[in-house]
């Protein structure tokens, strides 16, 4: 009785991995959806973050005769990241940006130690986190405070790090 307790069990077993084994004809399937899915655009420009992204205003600007990367677009102040809506100015200067807001505090507190007192977090609508190192009225003093983050060789920075954010007008 015990071996044809234990032959049942085993063949119970083998059904139900067999029936939940994906089959080539199913994966086959799945791959033909992904790729008609690629030839119809549907990538992360195709996600709300992506038409945001796409929607951003980058380019260089060039201030007497130094050219930076520059973007225009509207932010909030990370209140529990050091920020304040006075703080943000017309020009800011973004030295980091993060999909997390802990790795964006940790580097706020790393310039706020290290020559840029005033650095704080603004972040978009996806969330995502910018870095702000200081913030400027004019364009030609963001420029400055771009400069000073260029040469300071404590800042790990990638492309298309450092740049200056400009806050659309608000009419």
């Amino acid at each position: 009785m015990h071996k044809i307790l234990m032959i049942i069990a085993v063949a119970v077993t083998a059904m139900a991995f067999s029936a939940c084994r994906t089959t080539q004809e199913n994966m086959n399937d799945a791959y033909q959806k992904a790729l008609a899915g690629k030839d119809e655009g549907l990538d992360i420009d195709s996600t709300i973050y992506g038409q945001q992204r796409l929607r951003l205003d980058q380019r260089t600007i060039t201030i007497n005769g130094v050219t930076a990367n520059y973007t225009c677009q509207w932010v909030m102040a990370t209140k529990d990241a050091g920020a304040k809506p006075e703080m943000l100015k017309r020009f800011n200067v973004v030295v980091g940006q993060f999909k997390q807001i802990f790795n964006a505090k940790a580097m706020r507190e790393r310039l706020s130690a290290n020559g840029f007192p005033d650095a704080f977090v603004v972040n978009t609508g996806e969330p995502y986190y910018y870095v702000v190192a200081a913030a400027a009225d004019e364009a030609s003093q963001a420029l400055d405070i771009l400069k000073k983050t260029e040469k300071d060789h404590n800042l790990r920075m990638k492309d298309p790090l450092p740049f200056i954010l400009e806050l659309p007008d608000r009419k």
